[in-house]
C-alpha cells in the first residue's frame, strides 16, 4: 500500500483523536462527528498537496479547569496526551473557560509539531466553520503560515462568516499549498515525522519560500520563527 501511495504521489499521516473530560456528547456521537470532519479535512488536503489522514486511534484526555490561558491549554495536551502509533494527536477540547486578549479557536506550536489543539466549543460557530479551523491548524501542521488573501483557510482570522456560504470553497492559497506539498512529499518520500527530519535540500527550499512570504507580511511572527527553526535546528 505504501509503494502505491508513492506511486500516485500520496502521503498518508496516521492520526490521533482525542477530546477532553468536558464533551458533553457519548463517544457513539463525538467520534461519528470528528471521524467524518477529519474526512472532509483529509480531502480537500489530498486536492491541494496529496496527503491525506487516516484515523488510528481515537481517546480522551483530562484537561484541567484551572488552566485558562491557551497556550498552556496545548501545553498541557502535549503532557496528558501520547501520540502513540500516530504521527500527530488533534485534541479537540470543550473548556468554556479561557482567558485571551483574542480567541484563540485552535493552535500548535510548530510546524511538524506532533500535538494540535482545536477549541470545540463556541456559540457562534457551525460545522463549516470547525472544518475550516481545522484545516487551518493542519496547514500549520503542514508549514503554511497566515496569507493575506481573503478566501484562503490561512488568512489570520476565521470565524468570519465566510465558510458557511455556499460560494464559498473551503481550501488553501498557492504559496502556502506549495509548501504544504513540499513538506507532504517529505512525509511520503523519507516519512518524516518532526521539523528535525527535513532535509537540507527541503530547508532550502522552504526557507526560500517563508523569506519572499516574510516580505510581502513582515509583522508576521510565525514566519519568522520557522525561517529561525530551518536555519537553526528545531524547537525543543
Amino acid at each position: 500500500a505504501d509503494e502505491e501511495e508513492k506511486l500516485d504521489g500520496l502521503c498518508t499521516i496516521p492520526v490521533k483523536i482525542l477530546v477532553d473530560d468536558e464533551e458533553p456528547f457519548t463517544q457513539k456521537l463525538w467520534e461519528k462527528l470528528l471521524r467524518e470532519r477529519v474526512k472532509r479535512a483529509s480531502d480537500i488536503l489530498e486536492q491541494h498537496c496529496r496527503a491525506r489522514l487516516e484515523v488510528v486511534a481515537v481517546d480522551r484526555w483530562d484537561s484541567d479547569d484551572d488552566v485558562l490561558e491557551f497556550p498552556k491549554m496545548l501545553a498541557e495536551f502535549e503532557r496528558e496526551a501520547p501520540v502513540g502509533n500516530a504521527a500527530l494527536a488533534i485534541g479537540f477540547s470543550s473548556q468554556r473557560r479561557i482567558i485571551q486578549p483574542r480567541t484563540h479557536l485552535g493552535g500548535t506550536f510548530a510546524l511538524l509539531r506532533q500535538h494540535m489543539l482545536i477549541r470545540e466549543w463556541s456559540r457562534t460557530m457551525n460545522e463549516a466553520e470547525r472544518l475550516e479551523v481545522l484545516l487551518h491548524e493542519l496547514g500549520h501542521y503542514l508549514g503554511a503560515t497566515h496569507s493575506p488573501e481573503a478566501n484562503s483557510a490561512m488568512r489570520p482570522i476565521l470565524n468570519d462568516g465566510k465558510a458557511t456560504l455556499k460560494s464559498f470553497r473551503l481550501g488553501y492559497d498557492p504559496v502556502n499549498t506549495l509548501i504544504m506539498c513540499l513538506v507532504a512529499e517529505e512525509i511520503r518520500d523519507r516519512n518524516v515525522r518532526q521539523l528535525h527530519q527535513l532535509t537540507p535540500r527541503a530547508r532550502r527550499q522552504l526557507s526560500a519560500i517563508y523569506r519572499e512570504i516574510a516580505k510581502i507580511t513582515p509583522d508576521e511572527p510565525a514566519t519568522m520563527k520557522i525561517m529561525h527553526w530551518l536555519e537553526q535546528g528545531a524547537p525543543p
